[in-house]
């Protein structure tokens, strides 16, 4: 009887153990969706008013380090709790992946390209359809950005 009741106490604590929470440890900032509808990764923007997940940067990897204008982007180090893909319109035919620094830590979500046009519907300032921004980023796919 007592084997049964330790038994029991073991399983059902062991359910309780589950969780489906950011671990704190791996992932602290987990993007969060502040303006629904607003602009997603590599629109121009002034504002984090005007970007989905409230971060217009000027110092976006996709910029080359900084620029004249600002991006909408979101950090894209938590694993699945920040994946680019999630924002991908078949429809519109817009893909996004996420772009590492070359050096240090630090990862964004830029557009997927085949070719400059493709950036350029999205946003005029881009100049290029690049997988890597030598000393900036390195991406395994071409994404938008404008180099100097």
């Amino acid at each position: 009887m007592a084997r049964a009741f330790v038994l029991i106490c073991v399983l059902g604590f062991s359910g309780c153990t589950t969780t489906t929470a950011v671990d704190p440890g791996i992932c602290t900032n987990a993007p969060q969706i502040l303006h629904p509808g607003a602009d997603l990764h590599g629109h121009d923007c002034t504002s984090g008013a005007t970007c989905m997940y409230g971060v217009c940067t000027k110092s976006a990897m996709q910029l080359g380090g900084t620029a004249a204008f600002g991006v909408c982007t979101k950090d894209c180090s938590c694993g699945a709790h920040s994946a680019c893909s999630d924002e991908d319109d078949e429809a519109a035919g817009l893909h996004f992946t996420c772009i590492r620094a070359a050096k240090g830590p630090g990862a964004e979500c830029a557009i997927y390209c085949k070719t400059l046009s493709d950036c350029q519907k999205i946003n005029p300032q881009f100049t290029t359809c690049t997988s890597e921004v030598k000393g900036v980023f390195v991406s395994g796919v071409k994404v938008c950005a404008m180099t100097k």
